[in-house]
């Protein structure tokens, strides 16, 4: 999972796609393998294939998290309906989701600013997965961005 994780972040999709199946076959009641293996096929423009990785991740694990990936997976294949109602749930339902997995999918959605204003909360809520937020390929459309710049530097990440 972690070799998979890493070559993602070095945009390394193919290799990274590999490494996540593999590990998805080692242990196939863990569900962060598809989750990266659904984030490399994204990458790859195959968003049918992503959606189907992000719902056996769903599936085997339950955490509802990979709801936020969904979404994502649905706004890229063009069902943006699907894609905002499945994040409407997210906000109003009873489980935490973290805010910087929303991000991606309403970026995808062609929403920067609710993409930024949940990258902050992320911020705000001191969430662990924002070390990664100056490597990670899931917010390249926010690159750019003075915000996102601006975040990136305040939490101490040189840009990438």
């Amino acid at each position: 999972y972690w070799l998979a994780r890493y070559l993602y972040f070095a945009r390394r999709f193919t290799e990274a796609r590999d490494a996540a199946a593999r590990a998805a076959e080692l242990d196939p009641t863990s569900f962060r393998p598809l989750l990266v293996l659904g984030l490399c096929h994204l990458m790859e423009g195959r968003p049918d294939d992503a959606l189907q990785a992000f719902q056996r991740a769903m599936d085997v694990s339950g955490v509802i998290s990979a709801n936020a990936y969904i979404a994502r997976a649905l706004a890229v294949a063009g069902r943006e309906e699907e894609a905002r109602t499945l994040l409407a749930r997210i906000e109003s339902g009873g489980e935490y989701v973290r805010h910087e997995f929303m991000a991606p999918a309403y970026a995808a959605l062609g929403d920067p600013d609710r993409a930024l204003t949940a990258l902050e909360t992320a911020y705000r809520e001191r969430s662990a997965g924002l070390i990664y937020l100056h490597v990670d390929p899931s917010y390249d459309a926010l690159r750019g961005d003075p915000r996102y710049e601006d975040l990136v530097r305040r939490i101490g990440l040189k840009s990438g």
